[in-house]
């Protein structure tokens, strides 16, 4: 017992040096900022990693794309799926027959619009033909219909109109001549409404 306890004064308690502990608050705040920021990278990165992995065997790679459904838009030929056209000589290309059906909610209005589809295409090989086909045919097929859909009755009920407007379509989508000109033929339009077609 010191001489301020035998006096009754409370014993002052030691104070520590006051440069130590903003120190060591600094030097915590620091390291869990850093980790933070470390965190943040490898979260960042992560995706990077997953593709890296998945892209470093081809036959993966190529499983996953097929599975998605963008295997043709890397040149990748399709050989489970049938044509698009079929090749009938000196370039003609037979697309089948359309049905396009579209609707209109507020009137109720069902129209139905069908037809052959043959188009001259600018190869002269088969072979030729059916690897483009294999590739871009699905997509003219999308344009036709595209096409169809946003045409008036007038221009449907002309089959040389229609053929003329599905021609300037594809050319213009797919650049340069892919489609020479179409012949649409069997050329069949009808109408009706949802509230008599229940009746």
């Amino acid at each position: 017992m010191d001489a301020r306890r035998k006096s009754g004064q409370p014993s002052t308690p030691s104070v520590a040096a006051p440069d130590k502990k903003p120190a060591t608050r600094r030097a915590r705040f620091f390291s869990i900022q850093s980790l933070g920021e470390v965190l943040l990278l490898v979260l960042a990165l992560s995706p990077v990693f997953l593709i890296g992995m998945v892209a470093s065997s081809k036959s993966h790679w190529m499983s996953w794309l097929e599975k998605i459904g963008v295997n043709e838009s890397f040149g990748k030929e399709t050989t489970d799926v049938p044509p698009a056209a079929t090749w009938k000589g000196e370039g003609v290309a037979d697309f089948g027959r359309f049905a396009v059906r579209t609707y209109d909610p507020i009137s109720g209005q069902v129209r139905s619009v069908d037809f052959q589809l043959h188009a001259v295409m600018p190869y002269s090989e088969q072979a030729e033909f059916e690897t483009f086909i294999r590739r871009t045919g699905y997509a003219i097929r999308d344009e036709i219909l595209v096409t169809v859909r946003a045409s008036t009755l007038t221009e449907l009920s002309d089959a040389d109109l229609l053929s003329r407007k599905i021609v300037t379509r594809v050319n213009r989508v797919f650049g340069g001549e892919t489609v020479r000109s179409v012949q649409i033929s069997d050329l069949s339009i009808t109408e009706f409404t949802t509230e008599s077609s229940e009746d």
